[in-house]
C-alpha cells in the first residue's frame, strides 16, 4: 500500500497490485515532484497553485499522482492506463476517495489516445511510462493540442532514455534519483 502524502486526502492507502506489472512513484519522488510543482507555482506567482487545475495521468498504474494532485486542489483528472488489471485497481483506489465527477479513466494505450476523449484543456500533465519505453515526439503531437499555455508536463523516466527535443517545449527542471530522471516541461 501507498498513501496520499497532502492535501484533504493525506493519508488515504492506495491499493497496489503485487508483482512487476506497475512501478508507483516513491514517497520520495512524489514529494520532490510537488514540492517542485510548489516552487514553481511561487515563483511564478501563481496563487491558486493547483485549484482548479485539469490534470492528465498516463501510464496511471495506482493513479498516486493524479490522486495527489486531487488532493490538493486540483478539479478533474484523466487517468490513463492499458492494462485491464491495473484499471480495475485504478477504479478502486479513485472511487474510495473521490466523486465520479472529479476523474475519468480510460482503459486504452496512451499512444492510442483519440485526443477528443480529452474534453478539457490540459494544466498538468505526468508521464511515467515503463521504465524501457522510449519516449517520443508522437506522445506530444497529440496532447499539444489540448495544453494551456501553463501547463506544466512532468515526465519520470529511465535517465538511460534520451528525452526527444519537443517543439515549443523548454525544459524548467530536471532532477535525477538513483536511475530515474524527472523532467518537468512548459512551453516556450
Amino acid at each position: 500500500m501507498i498513501k496520499i502524502i497532502g492535501g484533504k486526502y493525506k493519508g488515504k492507502s492506495l491499493s497496489v497490485i503485487k508483482g512487476s506489472i506497475i512501478r508507483p512513484t516513491s514517497l520520495m519522488k512524489r514529494q520532490a515532484i510537488f514540492d517542485i510543482l510548489m516552487s514553481y507555482f511561487l515563483k511564478t506567482d501563481n496563487k491558486k497553485k493547483f485549484t482548479d487545475k485539469i490534470i492528465l495521468d498516463a501510464y496511471a498504474g495506482t493513479g498516486a499522482l493524479g490522486l495527489e494532485a486531487l488532493s490538493r486542489g486540483s478539479k478533474f483528472c484523466y487517468f490513463i492506463d492499458k492494462n485491464k488489471k491495473v484499471i480495475k485497481e485504478l477504479k478502486s483506489n479513485c472511487g474510495k476517495i473521490l466523486d465520479i465527477n472529479q476523474y475519468k479513466i480510460l482503459n486504452i494505450n496512451f499512444n492510442d489516445l483519440e485526443i477528443n476523449e480529452i474534453g478539457h484543456k490540459l494544466d498538468l500533465i505526468f508521464l511515467d511510462p515503463p521504465y524501457k519505453h522510449i519516449i517520443n515526439k508522437k506522445i506530444f503531437e497529440k496532447i499539444i493540442k489540448k495544453i494551456k499555455n501553463s501547463c506544466i508536463i512532468i515526465i519520470e523516466n529511465d535517465k538511460s532514455n534520451p528525452l526527444p527535443e519537443i517543439e515549443n517545449m523548454k525544459i524548467i527542471n530536471e532532477k535525477i534519483f538513483g536511475k530515474t530522471r524527472i523532467t518537468f516541461m512548459n512551453k516556450k
